[in-house]
């Protein structure tokens, strides 16, 4: 125990020091390691007397927060992102008055905290193009993994099968555990992707991007998520027609039908699905089941509707009740459950306000190859958090905000090359001029 003891405060010492020495290149590793663990965390699979696996990695990014307010100054930290990303986890905090479980309501807010920690240390440390394209290559190597792995479970019939539900076999949900977050987590993989290609300038840089996104949505296509395909379909239109003027709409329909062409005969069968019966007699019309589980929800909603029934909670307090763990597949309204009303309005306005930037940076042309894929996953993540849970997935938000900072901050860049104005506390300094100490990344 002594051992394990000293061996946990040597590993977190170790990482809070790379952390503070190169902190993109740490988040980075942290970026493509920590899906790899999941199957540990789905296991609980714990550290000493109960330790989550995966807290060691938290304590250490909670501590770049430290880290880019003496190095980087106090200017960046207080822009309106941040601002607005932080009064969102201050709105939970008041759950805790009336929590079920104290315990697990710490457990939450450490999630929402890492990943706050993430998305302020991706902003504020990003200084240049290249410390941008960084993350998006740790995002897109993230992926290669879980694809190989994914691809292995489709071919061995061995997909979700460790439910025992009557899919298994059949979708691939590779080292997540579960095929809606995995769907979600290749999301933004190919967006990312998709930045890197339409960033490329090499020949065969485009051909690495292209195969990756082969693969990527060829898992994606295996995984049979109906909601991701909708959301992410519908996040890639609107961006579209946004940058109607800035892409090569030929090359986007040619694209959408090929797809149709090559998993159009899958994924309609998928669909059709709907309309039958499970083995259990129950119907695959999953949405009709979330919509019933939304309006119980509501009623517990309105029992607590100020400061919620306290954070990451919902299955403790849905088992009390009705003698099982029930998720409402909705962000907005499990934060609502779990931690009232104000803090669901704060992360609405936060998105919202996300949003706004990366929608301002769409009239640039010169920047279109990373706003076209940012706005079209903003829009899929809010469209996808209506029917799915992501804020407390120790994967997904992270990934998410993880995603975000780094375009919002390239963003920011191109605009500083151009000569527009910026927002106070987000200008960008050249390479040459940069206050931290991050490696420097392939053009």
């Amino acid at each position: 125990m002594h051992l394990l003891m000293a061996f946990l405060i040597f590993s977190v010492s170790g990482a809070i020091t790379v952390l503070w020495t190169w902190p993109l290149s740490a988040v980075s590793v942290y970026v493509i390691v920590r899906p790899l663990i999941q199957p540990l965390s789905n296991y609980h699979i714990t550290l000493a007397n109960g330790i989550p696996i995966a807290t060691p990695l938290s304590i250490a990014l909670l501590s770049g927060i430290f880290f880019v307010f003496f190095k980087a100054g106090a200017g960046r930290l207080f822009s309106p992102i941040i601002i607005g990303l932080m009064i969102f986890i201050s709105t939970t905090i008041p759950s805790f008055l009336q929590s079920v479980d104290l315990l697990s309501s710490i457990g939450g807010l450490l999630k929402l905290l890492t990943a706050a920690s993430i998305f302020i240390i991706v902003y504020v440390s990003i200084s240049s193009k290249p410390d941008a394209i960084k993350v998006f290559k740790a995002i897109m190597i993230s992926s290669v993994v879980p694809i190989l792995y994914g691809f292995y479970q489709f071919i061995t019939a061995t997909g979700h099968a460790w439910k025992g539900a009557f899919y298994a076999g059949r979708r691939i949900d590779s080292v997540l555990g579960e095929y809606n977050e995995y769907g979600i987590f290749l999301c933004f993989c190919i967006l990312a992707t998709l930045i890197l290609l339409m960033h490329a300038e090499k020949t065969r840089s485009k051909f690495i991007m292209i195969g990756m996104l082969c693969a990527q949505t060829l898992s994606l296509v295996l995984s049979l998520n109906r909601g991701t395909w909708i959301a992410l379909a519908w996040g890639l239109s609107v961006s579209a027609v946004v940058h109607r003027k800035s892409i090569n709409l030929k090359v986007f329909f040619a694209t959408g039908l090929l797809l149709a062409i090559c998993f159009g005969s899958l994924m309609l069968s998928r669909f059709e699905e709907l309309n039958k019966e499970g083995p259990a007699g129950y119907s695959q019309n999953t949405f009709e089941g979330r919509l019933r589980g939304g309006s119980d929800t509501l009623s517990m909603i309105a029992k607590r509707p100020l400061i919620g029934h306290g954070l990451d909670t919902v299955g403790i307090v849905t088992k009390r009740k009705w003698q099982t763990e029930l998720f409402p597949h909705n962000d907005f309204l499990r934060l609502a459950f779990e931690a009232g009303v104000f803090a669901t309005l704060a992360y609405a306005c936060f998105l919202v306000l996300l949003a706004l930037f990366l929608y301002a940076g769409t009239g640039r042309k010169q920047s279109t190859y990373v706003s076209f894929p940012a706005f079209a996953a903003i829009c899929y993540f809010i469209t996808i958090s209506t029917v799915q849970n992501i804020v407390f997935s120790q994967v997904l938000f992270p990934l998410a905000l993880t995603f975000f900072a780094a375009a919002k901050a390239l963003g920011e860049i191109e605009a500083a090359q151009t000569g527009l104005p910026l927002p106070a506390g987000t200008e960008r300094k050249t390479a040459a001029e940069r206050p931290l100490n991050c490696l420097p990344a392939d053009a």
